[in-house]
């Protein structure tokens, strides 16, 4: 009850936190147990909330021990589900320090339990994936072997891809991955019990990396975000793709790929390329321009209907973003700064974030809500006012999104009218880009042909079914 009760408030928290979240392949999710869920793990306390909303059947969790820190701690966490798990890295551990969580974890699994694991052992906010500990094989072929490799238990692996883990209202793209069926490794694990647990932690790290995009520093994710903006709509074109969570990872793995694959054979193009780009962000910053805006130069006909437009809808909404600016802004600035006076580690301050913001909107609204009862004494005003609350808020977060960019296409403007041939130069400055992208991307794809075995833009391109 405390568990359902809790994950259905989580689960319109995460709605609010962030502007879409998109499940892919969620029929591959197995509706009961035995489960054993996998997962990379950069955003903390975010990444079992993000799992738990998508899994239809109650979850635990596997959790450091250091968490169980206190008498009301260790209650809590018990019933939200946590089994705590002892590290090295946490202090000393005896040789059965964690002889009882396995039993626990063996005994779960075989009452057709779904267990989620982070088998990094570890956060980092980074789009990388960290050498997997044995720990979640060892629990799936210790539970298969307790049963003679007949309680059907799988391996379900799970890539969590945030557009940006530390931000109100990023993305989240979950790609779901085919289920490993456990009891496949009976004979390996037979005959060699500590090889069948290293080849099935090496399948999972396979698989793990096949649902998503892995990166290998942040100068090397910084190139690939801006290749991303700068090509993006030729990619999408010529791959057929539209403008869901699921393309943008699919356009953003070929080319974190494709860097790959150039930094060993071609590092040269990868630094010319690179200094292209640099070169030509460093023009946008100091003109404060935006990339966005030089795919197409405005045309005359259309400019007049669409600042006409944009105008509009700016001064029509006016009035509902300042209500939702009054009514939601104190709710709305408190968490992040309670994140910050919390946490240095900037992995742990979106879960904060998200955790005080149930309070703060909760405590705010109530008290609204009730003073605009006692005042009017009327139930059908209240109730507008009530539902006007999360709407004029999310409308005044749009708005002012809107709002940024339209400030930032009257300067682009103003500088195309002014300076515009400032505006071409730097729009053939693209353009040599865009024509260097296409080049590198004519001799990956020729190195995809001959090499199909060794292919790493293909498991991303390919809907799994």
């Amino acid at each position: 009850m405390f568990y359902a009760l809790l994950k259905n408030i989580f689960k319109v928290a995460l709605w609010v936190f962030f502007r879409r979240i998109e499940v892919r392949n969620k029929n591959l999710i197995p509706g009961e147990g035995p489960l054993l869920i996998v997962s990379n793990h950069p955003n903390t306390l975010m990444d079992p909330l993000a799992i738990a909303a998508c899994i239809k059947q109650e979850v635990y969790f596997i959790a450091k021990s250091t968490l169980f820190n206190s008498p009301f701690n260790k209650w809590l966490l018990q019933k939200l589900n946590l089994i705590p798990v002892y590290r090295r890295e946490d202090g000393v551990v005896s040789a059965d320090a964690n002889a009882d969580t396995f039993r626990q974890c063996f005994t779960f699994l075989n009452q057709q339990g779904t267990l989620l694991i982070f088998p990094e052992g570890t956060s980092y906010n980074e789009r990388c994936l960290r050498p997997l500990k044995t720990g979640a094989a060892r629990i799936a072929l210790g539970t298969e072997a307790q049963t003679g490799f007949q309680s059907g238990l799988q391996l379900l692996p799970v890539g969590l891809n945030y557009t940006d883990p530390t931000r109100f209202r990023g993305t989240l793209f979950i790609n779901v991955g085919v289920p490993i069926r456990v009891a496949d490794y009976a004979e390996a694990y037979t005959r060699d019990p500590r090889a069948a647990i290293q080849a099935l932690t090496n399948e999972m790290r396979s698989r793990l990396e096949d649902l998503l995009v892995t990166i290998a520093s942040p100068e090397e994710d910084k190139l690939v975000e801006r290749i991303r903006a700068i090509y993006k709509n030729n990619l999408a074109a010529e791959m057929n793709l539209a403008q869901r969570q699921e393309d943008k990872f699919v356009i953003t793995k070929a080319i974190a790929d494709s860097i790959l694959y150039f930094n060993q054979q071609e590092p040269a193009r990868v630094s010319h390329i690179s200094r292209e780009i640099h070169n030509y962000y460093l023009t946008l910053k100091k003109l404060g321009l935006q990339d966005k805006f030089l795919n197409n130069p405005p045309a005359h006909a259309s400019l007049f209907q669409g600042n006409l437009s944009a105008a509009l809808i700016l001064l029509l909404g006016f009035p509902v973003f300042v209500w939702g600016l009054v009514t939601n802004y104190i709710p709305y600035f408190i968490p992040a700064k309670v994140a910050h006076r919390i946490s240095e580690e900037e992995e742990f301050r979106a879960p904060i974030m998200m955790t005080t913001g149930i309070f703060t909107f909760g405590i705010f609204y109530a008290l609204f809500i009730g003073g605009v009862w006692f005042w009017s004494n009327s139930g059908w005003g209240t109730l507008v006012f009530a539902l006007s609350l999360p709407v004029s808020g999310l409308f005044a977060l749009q708005y002012s999104y809107r709002l940024r960019l339209t400030r930032g296409y009257l300067k682009f403007l103003a500088v195309f009218y002014r300076r515009s041939s400032l505006v071409t130069a730097i729009r053939q400055q693209r353009q040599n880009i865009i024509r260097h992208l296409e080049e590198a991307k004519v001799i990956y794809l020729e190195h995809l042909a001959q090499n199909s075995q060794g292919s790493t833009i293909e498991p991303a391109t390919k809907k799994q079914v």
